[in-house]
């Protein structure tokens, strides 16, 4: 009895030295991501190691998180380290034996990882952006190592994935408010795989719903006109973006509002002196008058005092608008001409 004892001790003795030895010989993990980070130590000849990164999408949303995998293959091999890094959003680890790193965008292995048939798998998430338009670019390495307590005959690999965007760019999104209806004028940049545009329209204390489809004709600017408006009334806007996998992306929003009949008004349409007269500006607290030329470049800008906006340096004869803007919101949009 005391043999067999003496045995088993023997043998789980020496089981344990293997696997410490399997175990320790290789990296515990680094503090940050580094592009020589793996070849620095495991940088003898062997059979070549391949990595792959796997789930990363076409396109990202803002904020919507994406469960990501780094594979590891070399079928001569033990067992695998890995890193990953993003130059935005965030990396948190999925599972046991990898580390976050201090910036936030990269990880890495802390315990080595045994290959099973030749392949060991590490998984991350990526969680986007909540705001910007970056585009999204990774990049990961792995090591595939054989066990033997140095990195003789150990094998790593490099790979870099770029160009992850939003699937579309808004860059300028704005309502106007006209005499009988809201124009609303959007502008879009890097249109990738777009399905279609949707108005969308709500008023106070109710839903977004949509009001008009409009198809993507590639970067450039969108003008969509709503006439089934009641004055007086706050409408908000937005675009929604489908894409061709029908994930949605929405623009900011925005708002504008039509006086009533008899309300806000200015006055004279046709000035010698450059001073105009706005009326109805009881239910308003802070307006401000905004004058465009007919390119639509703004000209002068003040807020009304006294229901007066005088405009002080002299101007070229000619046609030009006036708009007037109540908290952010614009209210009411005249055409004027200088005389």
């Amino acid at each position: 009895m005391k043999k067999k004892s003496l045995l088993t001790s023997l043998l789980l003795i020496i089981g344990l030295g293997s696997y410490t030895v399997l175990n320790t010989s290789y990296s515990s993990g680094f503090g940050s991501y580094s592009n020589t980070t793996c070849v620095t130590c495991h940088s003898g000849s062997a059979p070549t190691t391949a990595i792959a990164i796997n789930g990363l999408p076409t396109y990202y949303t803002h904020g919507q998180s994406y469960p990501l995998s780094v594979t590891v293959t070399n079928s001569s091999k033990l067992v695998a380290g890995f890193q990953i890094r993003s130059n935005i959003g965030t990396i948190t680890n999925s599972d046991p034996g990898i580390s976050n790193y201090p910036d936030g965008r990269s990880a890495g292995h802390n315990t080595p990882k045994g290959m099973i048939s030749g392949v060991s798998t590490f998984n991350v998430m990526w969680t986007a952006p909540a705001t910007g338009s970056t585009i999204a670019n990774f990049g990961a390495q792995g090591i595939g190592a054989n066990g033997t307590g140095n990195t003789n005959g150990d094998s790593g690999a490099f790979i870099t994935i770029s160009n992850i965007a939003l699937p579309v760019l808004f860059v300028n999104v704005n309502a106007i408010a006209r005499e009988d209806h809201i124009q609303l004028n959007f502008e879009t940049a890097e249109e990738k795989n777009i399905q279609s545009f949707e108005i969308e329209r709500r008023k106070e204390n109710t839903d977004f719903k949509s009001i008009q489809l409009i198809q993507p004709k590639g970067n450039g600017n969108y003008i969509s006109n709503d006439f089934e408006i009641e004055k007086n009334t706050n409408y908000y806007y937005r675009i929604k973006e489908t894409d061709l996998d029908n994930k949605t992306t929405y623009s900011e929003i925005v708002s504008a509002k039509i006086s009533g009949e008899n309300d806000l008004n200015i006055y004279p349409t046709i000035s010698n002196n450059q001073t105009f007269t706005i009326k109805g500006l009881n239910e308003y607290t802070n307006v401000k008058a905004v004058l465009y030329n007919m390119l639509g470049a703004p000209v002068v800008s003040s807020l009304v005092n006294n229901g007066i906006f005088s405009i002080e340096k002299q101007l070229p004869h000619g046609n030009y608008i006036i708009q007037l803007i109540d908290n952010k919101e614009s209210v009411l949009i005249k055409k004027v001409i200088m005389k």
